[in-house]
């Protein structure tokens, strides 16, 4: 048996308590964790791909549509899972690099929620779970990356998804506080602990949830609070074990010298939508 007492290779902690990111073990950690989630849908990929094959050399594939479609589905979902997964790993590296940067353009929050919280509906329901969205005014002009808040809320409104039971509901709410925003994205799922919470930004921290299936890198999170940073913005989770998870959106109220506000592509919005929730949604 592993003795996890012994003194991890960077100093003077045990290898269960070492957190540096910079540690050998930690790097292998985070390595293991990634590989992991990498060959999860590489694994389906290639089980549909034989079982594909194996219908196709008997000649019953042309007599069982249905069969065809379910496995062309999950090889869709899957290879949409492994977008997401790669996407966040350039990402977070290209934002720590220097090398990532947003777009700003005036918008109107309010219609950008709205129409984001309606565009996630049917996955949700297709969940058991209720999506609603409430604002204190019916407008707010600021210059924010409408790509990377899209990018943001996708993110909080799967995470929701998760870990919310059927019945369940997801509250996404919007405040004008004059000189900055709030958004909260709240839910009355199976919440985390205060180490949980502690930990929900940090890179590469598995969150060891209830589902073992929704258990992954994290990375999500962290490029979530990337992104709200750079804004200039600020992020902060409230959650308590067994009573749902409130996270906190805060975005400074500022405008950029521009010609109109730049339209929202829906299109662009349900192909994110398809991959930010390819963990979440049986693609039918």
């Amino acid at each position: 048996m592993e003795d996890l007492n012994r003194r991890c290779f960077c100093g003077n902690l045990t290898k269960n308590e070492c957190l540096k990111e910079t540690c050998p073990y930690e790097l292998l950690e985070n390595f293991n964790s990634i590989c992991h989630d990498l060959k999860n849908p590489l694994n389906i990929i290639l089980s549909c791909i034989q079982i594909l094959e194996i219908y196709e050399s008997s000649g019953k594939i042309y007599h069982q549509k249905g069969l065809l479609k379910k496995y062309l589905n999950m090889l869709k979902q899957n290879s949409f899972r492994l977008i997401r997964l790669v996407n966040n790993i350039l990402d977070v590296t290209k934002i720590e690099s220097n090398l990532f940067s947003i777009k700003l353009t005036n918008q109107d929050m309010v219609r950008l929620l709205e129409n984001i919280t309606s565009s996630v509906s049917e996955y949700a329901i297709s969940k058991g779970i209720s999506v609603s969205f409430s604002s204190n005014v019916s407008e707010k002009i600021l210059a924010v990356d409408p790509d990377k808040v899209e990018r943001i809320m996708l993110n909080l409104i799967s995470n929701a998804i998760k870990f919310t039971p059927v019945g369940g509901n997801i509250k996404i709410s919007f405040e004008d506080l004059n000189d900055k925003v709030l958004i909260l994205v709240q839910d009355n799922g199976i919440g985390m602990t205060k180490e949980e919470v502690k930990d929900v930004f940090n890179k590469y921290k598995q969150m060891k949830r209830n589902y073992k299936e929704n258990e992954g890198t994290g990375l999500g999170l962290s490029l979530v609070k990337k992104l709200v940073e750079l804004h200039h913005g600020k992020i902060w989770v409230e959650s308590k074990k067994g009573k749902g998870t409130k996270f906190y959106l805060e975005f400074p109220v500022r405008l950029v010298k521009e010609e109109g506000i730049r339209e929202q592509n829906i299109n662009s919005l349900v192909e994110k939508i398809n991959i930010e929730f390819s963990d979440v949604y049986q693609i039918f």
